[in-house]
């Protein structure tokens, strides 16, 4: 008697039953979820088609018990088949904008998602994961270079979006969505210079932040951070009108200024404003003291800039303002600073920052700000720069240094009776430039000091109405440096009218410190330090990024450097100047004035 031997055969991607082959069923793992954005995804699975051809298909509901289990009868994005017998890794990006869906995902909203895998062996799908897609958002910041606007550009910065920004405005209104108004700007930077514009009119800008999806579909997000700005008139001073209840920011082209209203009244009005540079009337009718970012100061010394805003109309309002300083000349501490208020030219200055109810900050470098307050009038910066009220009216006085190379720059207003000006340092044994703050909070701490050194003399106008500018060099090792100047009248009468300190310190890296003075005309000086010796080109390229000039192009020292750019033959605008040393490049914007 013969036996009958039965062996079990196995393929690959097949099993045996009884004495017929199946198909085995697709395989789908390692199911994941990347690239999450505002409206899009990516998801990843590892299919094995098990020897047949399979169709994948993504599954994804905002409920996790909506999903089909038959691939293809729920919506998602399909492949084209899979064949083979090991695992195939498969990529499908929602939406997609040729084929499968096209339409996007919802902001921050929570998915529920599956892998299925369909063919002839049976349908296999993944367990159920989720995710939650991005917020949609405007911008966290949206701001004017105010001190670059001119009669027909205004330059916008924001912060830089995750996704993508879409800016419009009108001159009536704000645009009541993304996909009204004038379009300014639409794609990925962090800012624009919108031009084109008409002198002296008003502008509503808004921007909202864009999803960066493929779809055709465009999705904005559902609220827009808003801008009201002014051009440059082409005579007299910036009006804008404002309406009823109205909260938001406005700028007034040309007045180095913003302002941001929290609360307005029920009645509409207008709001000027006008930057005058120059040592206001009655300029050192002070108080003694006032409240800066560093605490009280001793207030002797008035900046030669002024802020007048004259509102009509206005009432039951309460507003901040930001005052641009980055073009004070003599700056070197802006904590120091405060910022004074005055009904008008023959009313002497109060120091409105009372820590409570209005106080003071400095929300980006070169911009001091003051909120809470509810009345308009002028504004000035004071600080502690002077000691007395003296013969001579000191507009600025500055010490900058490149490398061991010190400059000391002053400017008086007038002068009188004023024989000169002896010029002295002495060094102060820190190593820390925050100790310049505490070496000159108190100028008369110094007077009595027997370590100064003199630099040298120069002599005054006498009496004269006419300011002057002046200028002494000097040479300093690193270090904490303080410099004075010694004022003396023809009677010999001496005072301290100018102190200020200069912490010397080794380069460690490339820096580019931007360019002075900004705006210009014409000529600025470009700034940057260097950690060792090495190539160094400097070039000026339009808003187009076409070259203008090569400003220099050679092997500089180790060390401070300020290489001068003259404007004189070019048109007024925004230019870029690019500093390359070695393989690092960095850019910088200036504003060139008429």
């Amino acid at each position: 008697m013969k036996k009958l031997i039965l062996t079990s055969l196995l393929f690959a991607g097949t099993t045996l039953t009884g004495f017929a082959f199946v198909a085995a069923p697709p395989s789908v793992s390692t199911v994941t979820v990347t690239g999450v954005k505002s409206t899009s995804a990516t998801f990843s699975a590892s299919v094995n088609p098990n020897g047949s051809s399979t169709t994948v298909r993504v599954l994804w509901s905002t409920s996790p018990t909506s999903f089909s289990d038959s691939a293809g009868t729920e919506p998602g994005s399909s492949s084209t088949a899979l064949t083979g017998n090991s695992p195939i890794t498969v990529n499908r990006e929602l939406p997609t904008a040729t084929g499968g869906a096209t339409t996007p995902l919802l902001p921050n909203t929570t998915y529920y998602y599956a892998i299925g895998a369909k063919s002839s062996g049976g349908y296999t799908r993944s367990t159920t994961q989720s995710f939650t897609t991005q917020p949609l958002n405007p911008p966290s910041s949206f701001s004017v270079s105010a001190s670059e606007i001119t009669q027909t550009s205004i330059p916008l910065l924001w912060a830089t979006p995750t996704e993508k920004v879409r800016l419009v405005y009108s001159t009536t209104s704000f645009p009541v969505s993304a996909t009204t108004g004038t379009l300014g700007y639409d794609g990925t930077a962090g800012s624009v210079t919108v031009t084109g514009l008409a002198a002296g009119t008003t502008y509503f800008f808004k921007i909202y932040g864009k999803a960066s999806h493929l779809s055709p579909t465009a999705v904005y997000s559902s609220t827009g951070s808003e801008l009201i700005i002014t051009t440059l008139p082409v005579s007299g001073t910036p009006t804008v009108t404002i309406e009823p209840e109205k909260t938001g920011t406005i700028v007034l082209g040309g007045s180095q200024s913003s302002v941001t209203f929290s609360s307005t009244g029920t009645t509409s009005g207008s709001l000027s404003a006008e930057y005058v540079v120059s040592t206001p009337n009655n300029g050192l009718d002070l108080p003694e003291f006032g409240l800066s970012l560093r605490g009280e100061v001793l207030l002797n010394a008035i900046a030669p800039v002024s802020w007048t805003f004259t509102a009509t109309g206005l009432t039951d309002f309460t507003y901040s303002v930001d005052l641009d300083i980055s073009g004070i000349p003599g700056i070197q501490d802006d904590s120091s600073l405060v910022i004074v208020k005055r009904e008008s030219e023959i009313d002497p200055w109060t120091s409105p920052v009372n820590g409570t109810t209005v106080t003071m900050s400095r929300p980006s470098a070169g911009i001091l700000r003051v909120s809470g307050l509810t009345s308009f009038s002028q504004f000035g910066i004071a600080s502690n720069g002077l000691e007395n009220t003296l013969p001579v009216e000191l507009a600025s006085f500055s010490a900058s240094h490149t490398g061991a190379s010190v400059t000391i720059n002053w400017k008086t207003v007038s002068e009188t009776d004023n024989a000169g000006f002896f010029i002295e340092k002495a060094e102060i044994k820190s190593s820390s430039v925050e100790d310049i703050n505490s070496c000159c909070a108190d100028p008369a701490s110094f007077t009595s000091q027997s370590n100064w050194i003199s630099i040298g003399f120069e002599n005054g106008q006498g009496t004269s109405t006419e300011g002057k500018n002046y200028q002494v060099s000097d040479r300093a090792n690193s270090g904490l440096w303080v410099y004075r100047l010694r004022q003396v009248d023809l009677n010999g009468n001496e005072s301290i009218v100018g102190i200020q300190g200069l912490f010397i310190e080794g380069v460690t890296e490339f820096e580019v410190a931007g360019n002075y003075p900004n705006p210009f005309n014409p000529e600025t000086q470009i700034r940057f330090s260097l950690p060792d010796a090495g190539q160094v080109t400097v070039k000026v390229l339009d808003v187009l990024g076409r070259e203008i000039a090569e400003v220099v192009s050679a092997r500089l020292t180790e060390g401070n450097h300020s290489v001068p750019f003259s404007g004189a033959g070019l048109s007024a605008g925004v230019y870029f100047y690019q500093v390359k040393f070695g393989n690092q490049v960095k850019t910088g914007r200036m504003m060139l004035l008429k």
